[in-house]
């Protein structure tokens, strides 16, 4: 192109150049196939030229495409719908139908949601017996799903949708959910199952929601002290703040500011955080020591700001009282140690290594005694775990847990293609 002239001209070069197709996305429906014929049919002169295979003309790109074998056929996503409805929940049946209209190319939209709709409902069927009724279920919840995705579910060819329920009364969905949602009779009955550390720090910030004052909270205690029992009331709650940067919360704190339009700290609203600074610090890579700790809430213009409640009674680990004292040891730095990485575990919950499997074995069997007899007991296997931190030592175990279960081991093979296969690109 001669940008001067403003007109095309032959090049001047005499070596073969070979020009790049631009990237389509399979979402992108007949350009995407387009561009695969473009890329794999040799000779075309036209459009028609494409769209012909073995003499037989073909009615689209997507069919030419199918026939030459670039792609899968509907079949392909009906039996990936099949094989999901019998191990998944409706609700992610929903889900993974709304994903395929997304990134999917499809051919016979009724068709496919003919037969999989009695799948995808099967959990609005135990309260409703109307079959018109469960069908607009669906379609408002395969809508929302789509709406999150950016996509309109009116341009899908799917049965039309009755907005009877109010939705569409200018609130937002979430708003209405929030609202909808009930209050558990446990949660209410743990007010009276507060120690005292916990009851004051309930009350200190329940006076602030009541009197709307702002105020920033940090409840602040070791695993198991029972923060999560303070995280029950109206208000914002953030747990593990210790392991997310300075930037983030900062973020929070100034989006809500503009928001509400308020310049107290996160705009006037009662803000309470999780925290047990003897955690995982936030990630910086090859960070120092010094630049880790810097990037924490500790470094922040918010921390002045923030009333700091102390737990220090372990509530889960009650009965095991030499665990509730060795934690906070741990945390705390006094613990003895073996040089500035290592800390030195009590006899009692070591296993002596030895090059042969006999230490792997007596792992196993302290972890899950009588697993023969309990191996099909759902309460034994779900309260009982191995913890790595190596995916080779998770693989061995494993295989060592498996090669003890009565029964033979059962290889499933799964599928080598799943929804449309990008050959394409």
């Amino acid at each position: 192109m001669d940008t001067w002239k403003k007109k095309w001209q032959n090049r001047k070069t005499k070596r073969l150049q070979i020009g790049r197709l631009v990237y389509a996305h399979p979402a992108e429906g007949q350009r995407y196939y387009l561009r695969g014929l473009l890329s794999h049919v040799r000779g075309a002169t036209s459009f028609d030229a494409l769209k012909t295979v073995n003499g037989n003309p073909c009615s689209s790109f997507r069919e030419a495409c199918e026939h030459l074998g670039l792609i899968e056929h509907d079949r392909t996503l009906d039996d990936c719908m099949t094989e999901a409805a019998t191990f998944q929940m409706p609700s992610a049946l929903r889900r993974l139908f709304a994903t395929i209209f997304v990134f999917c190319e499809v051919t016979e939209i009724r068709q496919l949601w003919d037969k999989h709709l009695a799948s995808m409902s099967q959990d609005y069927r135990r309260n409703q017996s109307n079959d018109a009724a469960i069908e607009q279920m669906v379609l408002r919840d395969i809508r929302d799903m789509l709406q999150s995705m950016g996509k309109d579910i009116a341009g899908y060819g799917l049965p039309d949708l009755l907005d009877t329920d109010g939705s569409d009364d200018g609130e937002y969905k979430e708003v209405i959910e929030e609202r909808e949602i009930g209050v558990d009779k446990e949660h209410l009955d743990l007010f009276s199952s507060l120690n005292n550390e916990q009851l004051a720090g309930y009350n200190d910030i329940m006076d602030h929601v009541m009197k709307q004052k702002s105020q920033i909270f940090i409840v602040d205690g070791l695993g198991g002290t029972g923060k999560t029992y303070l995280y029950k009331a109206s208000l914002i709650i953030w747990d593990e703040v210790a392991m997310k940067k300075h930037q983030a919360v900062e973020t929070l704190d100034r989006s809500l500011q503009d928001i509400m339009g308020c310049p107290l700290p996160f705009g006037g609203k009662v803000v309470v955080f999780g925290w047990d600074f003897t955690k995982v610090l936030p990630v910086v890579t090859r960070g120092t020591r010094a630049q880790i700790t810097d990037a924490t809430l500790l470094r922040s213009y918010l921390w002045e700001k923030i009333r700091k409640i102390s737990l220090t009674r372990n509530m889960r680990a009650q009965a095991e009282t030499w665990f509730s004292e060795y934690l906070p040891r741990i945390g705390n730095g006094t613990e003895e140690t073996i040089g500035d990485d290592y800390v030195r575990l009590p006899n009692g919950i070591v296993i002596d290594y030895t090059e042969d499997e006999k230490a792997m074995n007596k792992l196993i069997e302290d972890v899950f005694p009588l697993l023969h007899a309990n191996a099909k007991s759902r309460e034994y296997m779900s309260t009982r775990a191995i913890l790595s931190t190596k995916n080779d030592h998770v693989d061995d175990l494993n295989d060592k847990m498996i090669s003890r279960f009565p029964r033979e081991e059962k290889i499933m093979q799964s599928t080598q293609r799943f929804l449309v296969v990008s050959m394409l690109e």
